[in-house]
């Protein structure tokens, strides 16, 4: 997946996949090429590579 991918998915609500697990984006940096996903109270940050589409 790409940065831009990752930024059209968080625009729309669609969820991607993460080991398994589906989780919403809720912040993208594009300087160190990462997004933060939406897990319980605290966000998780993770290479865009390591994504999967919904």
């Amino acid at each position: 997946m790409t940065i831009e991918e990752a930024q059209k998915l968080m625009d729309e609500d669609k969820p991607v996949s993460y080991q398994g697990n589906q989780y919403l984006i809720v912040g993208v940096n594009q300087l160190n090429d990462t997004v933060t996903l939406k897990a319980g109270r605290i966000g998780k940050d993770v290479k865009v590579s390591e994504l999967e589409n919904g």
